[in-house]
């Protein structure tokens, strides 16, 4: 049966302006900065800056994701005069990201910053970094100032791609001037690494838990640097439900990984844990064995046979009888996209 779904939102816009200088008004200097998306970082102090400063990469903070070697030729494109509350310049509670803004941390929840984005992508994503600001490049025939509204964002088409399995897929889209999307079809559908209801410069495009056979009607947006936006109404239907169930194995959740996972670092320690898990077997001299732990990604382990084994402490798994031991095995991280697997041990040694 088909289904529609149809989702209204009501935006407010405020209005921001961009910064040009000539480099006399610019000079040198080191500043802590927010990285909230793969050229976008916030930053308390935003006085001497202009677009073309040049921007290096002088110490790493926690979280670091920044690109590796640091690119060269890194210049500021646009300075956004509007004072924003750092838990809130990017989405809802932006402190998740950047160690819940503890003391010590290099900004708290309520300081004023300043959304900066640069030439070139720098980042995988959150980060915290302290560049170096220097202006000696910057170009000195840019006009001092340039109001919101100059540069215009439009959306000339949005397709969506099934994944074959009828409950993930992604949508493109095509257009000009594209800072940043805004989806507003079901917030379910949506990947939980990324606020929901906010625009984002680093989404995918990536869906998931979608309903096979079913007809989305949504209204998708698109911002530009000048925060001057562009909507298009979307509609796309689903595939069919494959006619033999999914195999959820290693490859399966690589994929996964692969597409809804958005740090780098998280992305490489899920692997390594599924390789583990994976590689587990089981000893002809022991009654238990040892599912991989992580001090990094949130792990847990669970018997689905708890007559023939159970989990104890730090991922023990101990047999009770010669019978399958069937374990299932998840790993998460700040992604919010968690996997499992399941494998089955028989065991030659158990307790009574």
């Amino acid at each position: 049966m088909k289904k529609t779904t149809r989702i209204l939102t009501v935006l407010a816009l405020a209005a921001s302006s961009v910064l040009f200088a000539t480099p006399s008004q610019a000079a040198s200097s080191d500043r802590w900065i927010a990285n909230v998306g793969p050229n976008a970082f916030l930053v308390a102090d935003i006085s001497g800056l202009v677009v073309g400063t040049t921007v290096t990469f002088k110490q790493a903070g926690s979280p670091a994701q920044f690109i590796s070697p640091f690119p060269a030729g890194l210049t500021i494109a646009t300075i956004s005069t509007t004072p924003l509350i750092f838990n809130s310049a990017s989405g809802t509670n932006l402190c998740q990201w950047f160690n819940n803004c503890v003391a010590g941390t290099n900004f708290t929840a309520t300081d004023t910053v300043y959304r900066v984005t640069t030439n070139v992508n720098h980042a995988s994503y959150y980060s915290i970094g302290l560049f170096t600001f220097d202006a000696s490049s910057s170009s000195s025939t840019a006009p001092t100032t340039r109001v919101r509204g100059n540069i215009k964002a439009t959306v000339d088409s949005v397709t969506f791609a099934d994944d074959g399995t009828g409950t993930g897929g992604s949508l493109s889209w095509k257009g000009t001037n594209i800072d940043s999307v805004l989806y507003t079809g079901p917030a379910a559908t949506y990947p939980k690494a990324y606020n929901y209801g906010a625009y984002t410069s680093s989404w995918n495009g990536a869906l998931l838990n979608l309903t096979p056979d079913t007809t989305y009607t949504l209204d998708f947006y698109v911002n530009s640097i000048d925060d001057y936006p562009a909507m298009k109404s979307v509609t796309f239907k689903t595939g069919p439900a494959p006619a033999t169930a999914v195999v959820k194995d290693i490859a399966y959740w690589t994929k996964f990984v692969d597409t809804y996972v958005i740090y780098a670092q998280e992305a490489s320690n899920m692997k390594k844990l599924m390789s583990k898990f994976n590689a587990l077997e089981t000893s002809p001299y022991r009654s238990y064995i040892k599912v991989p732990n992580s001090r990094v990604s949130k792990w847990s382990a669970e018997s689905l046979t708890p007559n023939s084994c159970r989990v104890e402490n730090q991922g023990v798994v101990r047999a009770l009888s010669a019978d399958t031991c069937t374990i299932s095995y998840t790993v998460s991280g700040l992604s919010k996209a968690p996997v499992t697997l399941v494998k089955d041990f028989k065991f030659t040694k158990f307790s009574a």
